[in-house]
């Protein structure tokens, strides 16, 4: 990550840590290991390395117009890309445009080349269920879904409803129309209540007892869903476990459903909403009051990214997807300390399901202008509803920063694909140094903008099959009152 929001209120800067989205740790994930850490702070910057690397990407790269992607800049790109199962497009931040636009007309491109038949978002099922519905039927207020309590605020904008209504334009001519799926989780109440809404057709004294047991989390009769983590943080084990408990025999009840059931519409769903509702509790199961501190960080901060993957490979079956994410989760890899550690995030679990299957596209730039929350790392993160938003100018064309390799290069874009490095001295070296990305969610610190060791540092050689640089990024393109 107005839109809903079980925002974690608390960092920790002693030790791993994530800045989330919107609602709370399984927002967008900023982590990294002690040993990680100190590699990046001891490997100097090598002018000589990156020399280097900047002559092969002078050479081997392509270079495009930032202000108007065309079709013919993206057919090399969406060539390289074909075959994949599933092709994670990420973005630096969630607050600048070129990006996002980027990333937008890419997936126009995959789409015109049939090369994905889905687009996979990290939103809530509910959200993405809403999109699919319009894209492909035309039901419902794009503008109005794209406001709901349901998707990320970040993402309300012209890039990602530009897509929004190319997709539903597309559909209505198109021989096999483009999907959407959500594959985020913490929506609990709204995705209880379609569960339950269908259990109550089918076994109505069971959907009673299961709706009385959870009717903390419901929606509210003037349909407002409860925010999930507010609710947890709030709530004592008995009463978080008691739900827990009842999300889990929905889950039950539904997944072992009788033949009968199974040839209800509805069944595929109602069955996915029981699952995710029971993920986004399970997901928070140590913030309730008076929770235990002490577990293994590594598993509890990676549910998330891990039942999304899981979600994202089993909603799309045997199709094709294009993913819309952040980098930090579309990445492939990460440090090899937090992996061996156990860390793992939804590009790293996706590429173990899928191995060559999937693909990746992440962003770097040079100078930025990001319209997010300006807020220093220490202070508390405020609600959705009380968040400010401004224009925030920041830099990422320092030594030991991405964009300064690139800043040397002629033109205001390039992308170049990482799989055909060729491999010298020079070259491995540079591949193999963390840099610092440009990486930013919606809030930032400028006093401390790439200083702090928050996973933002990254060698080139890992994570990402293509890298697409910006030599200058402008504020995301946002919606009045958003």
């Amino acid at each position: 990550m107005t839109g809903a929001c079980c925002d974690r209120p608390f960092v920790f800067p002693e030790r791993r840590y994530r800045l989330p989205i919107e609602f709370g740790p399984g927002g967008w994930m900023s982590w990294i290991s002690i040993a990680a850490a100190a590699a990046i702070a001891t490997v100097p910057y090598n002018a000589a390395d990156e020399v280097a690397a900047r002559a092969w990407i002078a050479k081997a790269g392509h270079r495009f117009d930032a202000a108007a992607t065309s079709p013919a800049d993206l057919a090399p790109l969406v060539k390289r890309l074909a075959g994949a199962r599933v092709i994670g497009i990420g973005e630096a931040t969630h607050g600048t445009h070129q990006d996002e636009a980027f990333k937008a007309e890419l997936i126009k491109a995959l789409v015109r080349a049939g090369t994905i038949d889905t687009v996979a978002i990290e939103c809530n099922r509910a959200a993405g269920y809403g999109f699919d519905r319009y894209v492909r039927f035309g039901e419902g207020d794009p503008a109005a879904l794209i406001r709901s309590p349901n998707f990320f605020s970040i993402w309300r904008n012209d890039a990602f409803g530009g897509l929004l209504l190319w997709l539903r334009a597309w559909n209505q001519k198109a021989d096999k129309p483009i999907r959407v799926v959500g594959i985020d989780n913490q929506s609990t109440g709204v995705d209880a209540s379609v569960a339950l809404a269908f259990l109550s057709r089918h076994d109505s004294q069971t959907a009673v007892r299961l709706r009385d047991a959870m009717q903390a989390l419901l929606p509210n009769a003037n349909g407002t869903p409860v925010f999930l983590y507010d609710w947890i943080a709030k709530s004592d084990r008995a009463t978080f476990d008691a739900i827990f408990k009842a999300a889990g025999e929905l889950e039950t009840r539904l997944a072992d459903a009788p033949a009968g059931w199974r040839d209800d519409p509805d069944y595929s769903e109602a069955t996915y909403a029981a699952k995710v509702a029971r993920q986004g509790l399970f997901e928070f199961d140590h913030e309730y009051k008076g929770a235990d501190k002490k577990f293994d960080e590594a598993e509890y901060y990676s549910r998330r990214d891990v039942f999304m993957a899981a979600n994202l490979v089993e909603r799309i079956g045997d199709g094709r997807t294009a993913l819309w994410a952040h980098d930090n989760h579309v990445a492939s890899a990460f440090s090899a300390a937090d992996e061996q550690a156990g860390w793992r995030n939804l590009g790293w679990s996706i590429k173990a399901k899928l191995k060559g299957g999937y693909q990746t596209v992440g962003f770097t730039w040079s100078r930025a202008t990001l319209n997010v929350v300006n807020l220093p790392d220490a202070a508390r993160n405020p609600s959705v509803e009380t968040r400010v938003y401004s224009d925030v100018p920041l830099r990422n064309d320092r030594p030991g920063e991405l964009g300064h390799l690139f800043s040397a290069l002629p033109g205001e874009a390039w992308w170049i694909d990482m799989r055909t490095r060729p491999h010298s001295a020079a070259l491995d070296r540079w591949a193999a140094r963390p840099a610092w990305r440009g990486w930013a969610g919606w809030r930032v610190d400028p006093a401390n903008w790439q200083k702090k060791n928050d996973g933002g540092a990254q060698a080139p050689d890992r994570g990402f099959d293509v890298i697409v640089w910006f030599r200058t990024m402008s504020p995301a393109r946002v919606w009045p009152g958003r």
